[in-house]
C-alpha cells in the first residue's frame, strides 16, 4: 500500500513532484523520533518556551503566572520578596522570645507514657504562650518560602512547578487563616485574619483548576465571593483585589503594612499597563480592519461583484440549509474515527448510494463529545496529543494538498509563497506550481503549520486543547473575482471524496480581512485504511486583491494583537490527553499490536514494502504520542495478570503490588482496623488530644507531697495563677495547712496552664515542693473548696522530681539556690510538641493506607509508593527526634533511638531500594518485635510475654508476609506444573545433548571468544546524539535535552535514585528510557536487521521458519532452497516486533521500570541441526565488521537452570548492527535479538505449551 500516492491514479505516482517532498517530510519526522521520545511534541505544551519571549505579554497569556516565572527577571524578583517575607517573620517572632513571654515549663505526668511532657532543658513552645502567634509565624515563614521556591524550581525548567506551589501554600496560608478567624472571638488583634476569606479562594484557586478538566462540578463549589476563581488566566486581577481586602484589614486594624500598600500600587500599575496595552492593539486594529475594508469596497462597486456575492450566499444558504450545525466552531474538533465506524450504504439511496462518503459516518454525530462519557467500549475519542496530531498530518498533507492542486487547477485559483531571504509575498497559479520546484517547495511547506506556532496557539487561543487545532495541514486558494471562488466552493461542497466540517463566511457582513474558511476531512477509502477519518484540514478561499494588503511583518503584529485583545473565559475544556490515555490505553495497545501484525504479515520481501518512515508516521498516527511510556507508569499495567503474592517478589514490590486491586483493599482494611484500634485505646495521643485541652475550673487545690528537705514541715509556694494561653487567672487562697492550699475563683474560668513562683528567701530553699498534685473542680453550689469530697476534684497535674530529675528545682546542690530563687514554674496542660509528633505518626500511617490506595487508583504510583514509604522512614525521623530531646532514662532512650533507626532504615530501604523490601521485613518485624521484648522486660525488670511486649503493628505484617510468602511457594508449585510435560521433554533432549560433551565445550569456547561491545543497555550512539535535525519552516528540531528535565521534581529524585544502583554507568542523555522511541527505533531498524539474518543464513548452513499460514503449520526452509524456488524466500517468517503489552509488563516486572534495557523489541530465530552448525553461525556473527555483540546468553552452559525458561534451550546474542543505513536513521545503538535454537528444541514449541509457559511466567511475575 503506498499512502503517498493519489487514490485517483497512482500510474503517475514515480513522476509525481510532490514525492520527494513528502519523502523529505517524512524522513525529517522519522529521525526526530529516532533522537526523542514519543511525546517530543506534545511535551512543549509543559515547556512554555513561548513563554520567554517578552516579559510585557507574559500577563496577557492563559497562564500569566507560569509565563512570569519563565522569565529570570521576575524569578529573581520572587527571591528577593520571599527572602523578605522569611526575614521579616523571623525578626517579628522575636518578641515572642524575650523574658516576659517565656514560660520555663516542667514536666507534667499525669498520664504514664515512655515520653515524658514538656522537659525545661529544651522545649519548643517557648516562643509565645500562644497558639495563634505560633501558628501566624508558620503562615508567614509559608509565604516566604513558597515564593522562593516556586522561583528556584522555575529556575531549573519546572516551569508547573510554581502554580503548584502556590495552590498548596495558598491552601495551607487560607485555611491557617480561617483558623485564626475562627479562633479570634472578636478580638481586634486578629482583624488580620479577614485577609483568609480572599486568601483562600484567591491562591488556592490553581489548585481547583489542576482538578477541573477530570471533574467538571468543582467549577460549581465555591460561588462566593468570587465566582470566577477557577482560571489562572485572572491571577493579576486576583492578586489586586486580594491586596485590597488586606488594606481595608490594615485599615481597620490602624495598622496599615508598607509592602502591603507597595505591593497594591505595583499590581495597580500592572493592570493599568495591561489596559492600556488592549487599548491601544484595539487602536490598530481597528486602523487594519479600514484598510481592508476601502479595498473591498472598491472590489464591490460594480454590479456583477454584487451578483458574485449573492450567489456566494446563496451556496452557503443551501449548504447550512441541509448541515445547520456546520456553521457553529464547536464542530471542527479533530477526531480519531477508525474503519469500524464506516458505514455500509443504506438500501434506497440513489443519489448518494454509490459515493465513499456515504459510508462513513458523519462528523456532526462525533461534535461535542464530553470526555467524562468515554468507557472503553467508546469507539473514538479527540485528539488530544501534539505528536499524534503531527504524525496524521504528514500522513494527510499529500492527499490534502493535491486536492487543493487540483481545485486551484481547475477554478484559476493562486497560491501565495515567499522565497527565504525575501520578505515580499509573491503569488503563482496552481496551474503552473509543478513547473516550479523552488515555489513547489515553499508552497508545500507552508502547508504543515509551524509546531511552535501550534504550541502558542494551543497555549494562548484555545486553552490547552489540542483537538480544536485544525489547520496544521493548511493551505490558501487566492481567486482574482468572486466567480472563480463561487465555483471551487460549489465544487469542494459537491466533491465525494471529503467531508466539509466547517465553514466560516467572511465575505458577508464582516470586516477587515474577508475570505472563506472551510474545515474538510478526507472519507476515500485510502482515509479509510489509513485511519484518517476525521482528521480536519483547513482550506481558505480568499481574493487575491484582500490577501494583497497585508505583509508578514503585518501578520506577526496581528497574532500579538490577538494575543492581547483575547476573550478570557473560564477554562471548561474538553478533558486532557492523560485522561483519555488512561480509559483508552489498553483498547489502543490492542489496536496498535494488531495493527503491526497485520503490517508484518501482508509485507512482503520485495517492493512492495512499505517504507520505514511511512510506517511509522502511520503507527504514530493511531495512538497518543507517549502513550507506551503512559502506560508503563499506569494503574495495573503489566501486572494485572499476575498474581499480588508473585508481584511482591518482583524487581519493584511496593511499585508494582500498589497497583493491584486486592493490595489496595486490604490497606484500605488495614486503615480501618488501625483507627478501630486507636479508639479503643486509652493511651492513644489522639484521646489526649481531646481531653487535655482546657478545663472548666472555680476551685483548685494544691497537694505537695514531697519537699526538699526531711526536716521541712511545711512547703513554700507563691503567686499562683492559671492562664488561658495568654490570659491569666489569678485565684484567691482560701485555705491552707501547709501542704495543702486551696483557691477559688468568684466566677468559673476555663484555663489550659497554671504556675506558682519559689519563694525569693534563700531559706525556703529546704521548703521547695519536690513532688506536688494539681486538681481542680467546676461544682459552684459549694463555695467552700474544703467542703468538696474527693470524687468532685479532678487530678490535672502531677510532678515528681524522681521522674524529671533534669528540671532545675529538682537539683539539690547549694550552687542552684540562687537560680531557684523568685523562679516562675509554669505547668503547660496543652498536647506537648512530643504527643504532636506522635499524632503526626498517626496520620503518616492513615495516608500509608487510605493514601497509598486512592494515589494508586488514580494512577500516581509513585506518590503512593512515596505515601507508603514515608510511615517508615518519616515516622522514623519522628522517633528518633522525640528520643533526642525528651528526658528519658537510658534503656528508655536506646530503644527510643533504636526503634526511629530501625524504622528510617526500612524506610529507605522501601523507598530507593525497593527490590530489598520483601527480603528485609521480616528482619526488620523480628527485630523490632525482640527489641521491644527485651527493653520492655529489662526496664520492669521481670519477663513478660505479651501482645504489647510483642508489638502487634510488627507481628501483624509478619504474619502477612509469611501468608503472602507461602501463597507465592503454592503459586510456583501450581505454575510448576503446568510445564512439567514440557519441562520432561526439554529436559530429555539436554540428556542426548551432554553426551556430546566435546561439541558443548567447543560452543563455550566460541563464545568465549567474542568481544562483547557494552553498555547491554538500549541507548544513542555518541555520533547519533550529537546529531541535530536541520532548521526547517514547520519547526522540527531535536532538543537533546534529557528525558528528566521534562518530568515532575519526584520523578527526577527517583530517577536520580535509580540511576546510582545501575552497574554501567551510562550518561544520563544517551539512554533511551522511553519505551515508544525504542518502538518508533524498532520499527526504522527491522528491515536493516532481517537483511542481515538472510546474509547470516546465505553464510551458514541454517533453516529459517516459514509463515503458518503457508503450508498449513510451520515448517523450515534452508537459504539454498529459497534460491533455488524464489517463492519460498516471501514465505519466510519475518521478524516481529514484541508485544506492546509484553513490553509494559517486563519493564514493570522485570526491569524496575528502566525501559533502556528492553533489548528484544526487535528479535528473530534461526534453527539449526546440530550444535556444529549453531557455533559456526556464533563464529559468523563474531567475525561480521557490521555486527556488535553487547550481551550473550549461553543456555546450552551445563551450570545454567533451565528452569527459569521451563527447560528451553538456545543461546540468545544480543546485538547492535552498524551499516550506512543505521547510521543514517540513527538506529546503529539499537540491540536487538537474535536466538540461535536447536531444530529438535524448536519443534517442541507448541501453542499449547507456550500458553503453559505465559501462565508460568505470569505467576512468577517474571
Amino acid at each position: 500500500m503506498d499512502i503517498e500516492s493519489p487514490p485517483e491514479d497512482n500510474s503517475d505516482a514515480p513522476q509525481d513532484p510532490m514525492r520527494s517532498l513528502d519523502a523529505e517530510l517524512r524522513e525529517h519526522f522519522k529521525l526526530l523520533y529516532m533522537l526523542e521520545p514519543g511525546d517530543h511534541l506534545n511535551s512543549k505544551l509543559g515547556l512554555q518556551d513561548l513563554y520567554r519571549t517578552s516579559l510585557l505579554t507574559a500577563v496577557f497569556c492563559r497562564e500569566p503566572l507560569t509565563a512570569l516565572y519563565t522569565h529570570s527577571a521576575f524569578q529573581m524578583i520572587s527571591v528577593i520578596a520571599g527572602s523578605y517575607l522569611v526575614i521579616r517573620a523571623y525578626l517579628r517572632s522575636s518578641q515572642y522570645r524575650d523574658d516576659q513571654h517565656r514560660m520555663v515549663k516542667v514536666d507534667t505526668v499525669l498520664i504514664q507514657t515512655p515520653y515524658q511532657r514538656n522537659p525545661t532543658w529544651i522545649d519548643f513552645s517557648l516562643a509565645s504562650c500562644a497558639w495563634e502567634e505560633n501558628l501566624h509565624l508558620v503562615l508567614e515563614l509559608v509565604q516566604g518560602f513558597a515564593i522562593i521556591l516556586s522561583s528556584l524550581f522555575a529556575h531549573f525548567c519546572i516551569t508547573r512547578a510554581p502554580r503548584k506551589i502556590f495552590a498548596l501554600a495558598g491552601l495551607i496560608v487560607g485555611l491557617g487563616n480561617l483558623v485564626l478567624f475562627i479562633g479570634s472571638d472578636g478580638s481586634s488583634a486578629y482583624v488580620v485574619a479577614y485577609e483568609c476569606l480572599t486568601t483562600f479562594f484567591v491562591v488556592s484557586e490553581t489548585l481547583f483548576e489542576l482538578q477541573m478538566t477530570s471533574n467538571p462540578m468543582m467549577q460549581s463549589i465555591f460561588v462566593f465571593p468570587c465566582p470566577i476563581l477557577f482560571m489562572e488566566t485572572f491571577v493579576l486581577e486576583l492578586i489586586a483585589a486580594s491586596l485590597s481586602i488586606r488594606m481595608i484589614a490594615d485599615g481597620v486594624n490602624k495598622s496599615i503594612k508598607v509592602e502591603v500598600l507597595v505591593a497594591f500600587v505595583l499590581f495597580s500599575l500592572a493592570l493599568l499597563l495591561k489596559v492600556a496595552q488592549k487599548a491601544k492593539a484595539s487602536q490598530a486594529m481597528k486602523e487594519d480592519a479600514v484598510k481592508f475594508d476601502s479595498a473591498w469596497r472598491a472590489m464591490m462597486e460594480t454590479s456583477a461583484s454584487q451578483s458574485f456575492l449573492e450567489d456566494t450566499d446563496r451556496i452557503l444558504k443551501d449548504f447550512f440549509a441541509l448541515y445547520p450545525t456546520k456553521s457553529l466552531p464547536n464542530c471542527k474538533h479533530t477526531f480519531m474515527m477508525p474503519e469500524s465506524l464506516v458505514k455500509e450504504p443504506s438500501a434506497g439511496k440513489v443519489s448518494q448510494a454509490t459515493s465513499r462518503s456515504s459510508r462513513v459516518l458523519p462528523m456532526d454525530s462525533m461534535i461535542s463529545l464530553p470526555i467524562s462519557t468515554f468507557t472503553d467500549s467508546t469507539p473514538s475519542f479527540p485528539v488530544l496529543n501534539l505528536d499524534q496530531l503531527y504524525a496524521r498530518s504528514v500522513v494527510v498533507l499529500p492527499m490534502f494538498l493535491r486536492k487543493v492542486v487540483a481545485v486551484g487547477r481547475d477554478w484559476r485559483g493562486h497560491c501565495c509563497y515567499q522565497l527565504p531571504g525575501t520578505s515580499e509575498k509573491q503569488y503563482m497559479l496552481y496551474k503552473d506550481l509543478e513547473s516550479s520546484p523552488e515555489v513547489l517547495r515553499s508552497v508545500y511547506l507552508s502547508s504543515i503549520k509551524n509546531v511552535q506556532r501550534s504550541v502558542k496557539k494551543t497555549l494562548t487561543f484555545l486553552h490547552g486543547d489540542v483537538s480544536q487545532l485544525t489547520d496544521i495541514v493548511r493551505q490558501s486558494i487566492l481567486f482574482d473575482n468572486l466567480q472563480d471562488l463561487n465555483g471551487a466552493l460549489q465544487q469542494l461542497i459537491d466533491d465525494g471524496e471529503i467531508e466539509v466540517v466547517f465553514i466560516r463566511n467572511r465575505l458577508s457582513g464582516g470586516g477587515g480581512q474577508r475570505d472563506i474558511t472551510i474545515n474538510i476531512c478526507f472519507t476515500h477509502d485510502l482515509a479509510v485504511r489509513t485511519n484518517l477519518l476525521g482528521h480536519v484540514c483547513e482550506l481558505r478561499l480568499g481574493l487575491k486583491e484582500i490577501h494583497s494588503n497585508i505583509s508578514p511583518a503585518d501578520h506577526e503584529l496581528f497574532l500579538e494583537r490577538k494575543l492581547v485583545l483575547q476573550t478570557r473565559r473560564i477554562e471548561r475544556g474538553r478533558g486532557n490527553s492523560s485522561l483519555v490515555m488512561m480509559r483508552q490505553g489498553r483498547k489502543l495497545l490492542l489496536a496498535f499490536s494488531s495493527f503491526l501484525r497485520m503490517k508484518m504479515r501482508n509485507e512482503s520481501s520485495g517492493a512492495d514494502a512499505v517504507a520505514p518512515g511511512q510506517l511509522l508516521m502511520t503507527v504514530k498516527g493511531m495512538m497518543p504520542g507517549g502513550l507506551l511510556d503512559f502506560m508503563i507508569h499506569s494503574a495495573e499495567a503489566g501486572v494485572e495478570e499476575a498474581e499480588t503474592a508473585s508481584v511482591m517478589f518482583s524487581s519493584r514490590p511496593v511499585t508494582n503490588v500498589i497497583r493491584k486491586r486486592l493490595f489496595q483493599m486490604i490497606l484500605v482494611v488495614l486503615g480501618v482496623a488501625m483507627i478501630a484500634s486507636w479508639m479503643l485505646n486509652d493511651s492513644i495521643p489522639i484521646r489526649m488530644l481531646w481531653r487535655d485541652r482546657q478545663y472548666d475550673v472555680f476551685h483548685a487545690r494544691i497537694t505537695v507531697l514531697q519537699v526538699r528537705s526531711p526536716d521541712a514541715e511545711t512547703a513554700s509556694l507563691g503567686r499562683v495563677s492559671f492562664f488561658k494561653d495568654c490570659q491569666r487567672f489569678t485565684p484567691t487562697l482560701v485555705a491552707s495547712n501547709g501542704t495543702r492550699f486551696f483557691f477559688t475563683f468568684s466566677s468559673q474560668v476555663v484555663v489550659n496552664g497554671w504556675e506558682f513562683y519559689t519563694d525569693s528567701a534563700e531559706s525556703s530553699f529546704d521548703h521547695d515542693p519536690m513532688s506536688l498534685e494539681m486538681h481542680v473542680s467546676d461544682q459552684i453550689v459549694k463555695l467552700d473548696p474544703t467542703d468538696l469530697t474527693e470524687s468532685q476534684w479532678r487530678l490535672i497535674t502531677k510532678f515528681d522530681c524522681a521522674l524529671s530529675a533534669k528540671t532545675e528545682l529538682c537539683r539539690s546542690s547549694v550552687a542552684n539556690v540562687t537560680a531557684t530563687r523568685g523562679q516562675r514554674y509554669y505547668f503547660d496542660l496543652r498536647d506537648s510538641w512530643q504527643t504532636v509528633g506522635e499524632i503526626i505518626n498517626m496520620g503518616l500511617r492513615l495516608l500509608a493506607t487510605f493514601g497509598t490506595a486512592a494515589l494508586a487508583s488514580m494512577g500516581f504510583i509513585f506518590l503512593g509508593k512515596t505515601t507508603l514509604a514515608s510511615s517508615f522512614h518519616g515516622a522514623g525521623v519522628i522517633d528518633i527526634v522525640i528520643a533526642a530531646f525528651t528526658p528519658l532514662d537510658a534503656l528508655g532512650f536506646l530503644q527510643s533511638i533504636l526503634w526511629g533507626l530501625l524504622e528510617l532504615v526500612y524506610g529507605l530501604i522501601v523507598q530507593f531500594r525497593e527490590e530489598h523490601t520483601i527480603s528485609f521485613m521480616p528482619v526488620y518485624c523480628l527485630c523490632g518485635s525482640a527489641m521491644n521484648l527485651l527493653m520492655t522486660n529489662l526496664r520492669q525488670a521481670r519477663f513478660s510475654l505479651t501482645p504489647n511486649t510483642l508489638r502487634l503493628d510488627l507481628t501483624f505484617p509478619f504474619y502477612a508476609w509469611a501468608l503472602f510468602y507461602l501463597w507465592r511457594q503454592y503459586l510456583l508449585f501450581k505454575s510448576f506444573s503446568k510445564i512439567r510435560a514440557d519441562l520432561a521433554q526439554y529436559q530429555q533432549l539436554w540428556q542426548q545433548l551432554e553426551r556430546d560433551a566435546a561439541a558443548l565445550a567447543e560452543l563455550g569456547d566460541s563464545l568465549a571468544k567474542i568481544d562483547l561491545q557494552p553498555p547491554a543497555a538500549q541507548c544513542l550512539s555518541r555520533a547519533s546524539a550529537a546529531a541535530t535535525l536541520p532548521s526547517t519552516p514547520i519547526g522540527l528540531e531535536s532538543s537533546n535535552k534529557s528525558r528528566e528535565e521534562r518530568t515532575s521534581l519526584m520523578r527526577r529524585i527517583s530517577g536520580r535514585a535509580g540511576m546510582m544502583s545501575r552497574a554501567q554507568a551510562i550518561p544520563r542523555q544517551l539512554r533511551v528510557g522511553s519505551l515508544e522511541q525504542l518502538y518508533a527505533q524498532a520499527l526504522v531498524i527491522l528491515p536493516a536487521f532481517f537483511d542481515k539474518i538472510k546474509e547470516l543464513g546465505s553464510r551458514c548452513d541454517c533453516l529459517f521458519l516459514l509463515e503458518e499460514e503457508a503450508e498449513g503449520g510451520p515448517r523450515y526452509v534452508s537459504w539454498a532452497e529459497t534460491e533455488e524456488d524464489p517463492l519460498l524466500k516471501s514465505l519466510i517468517r519475518r521478524p516481529a516486533l514484541k508485544a506492546a503489552t509484553r513490553s509494559i509488563a517486563k519493564v514493570l516486572r522485570s526491569y524496575k521500570g528502566d525501559a533502556s534495557r528492553l533489548t528484544d523489541i526487535v528479535r528473530y530465530a534461526l534453527v539449526f541441526e546440530d550444535l556444529g552448525k549453531l557455533r559456526r553461525a556464533v563464529e559468523v556473527a563474531r567475525e561480521d565488521p557490521e555486527i556488535l555483540i553487547a550481551r550473550m546468553k549461553n543456555r546450552f552452559d551445563p551450570s545454567y537452570n533451565s528452569m527459569k525458561t521451563g527447560g528451553y534451550r538456545d543461546i540468545c546474542l544480543n546485538i547492535r548492527i552498524s551499516n550506512d543505513y543505521t547510521r543514517r536513521n540513527l538506529v546503529d545503538s539499537h540491540i536487538c535479538e537474535l536466538q540461535l535454537v536447536l531444530k529438535s528444541f524448536m519443534e517442541l514449541r507448541t501453542d499449547k505449551g507456550h500458553k503453559n509457559y505465559r501462565v508460568f511466567r505470569d505467576q512468577r511475575c517474571e
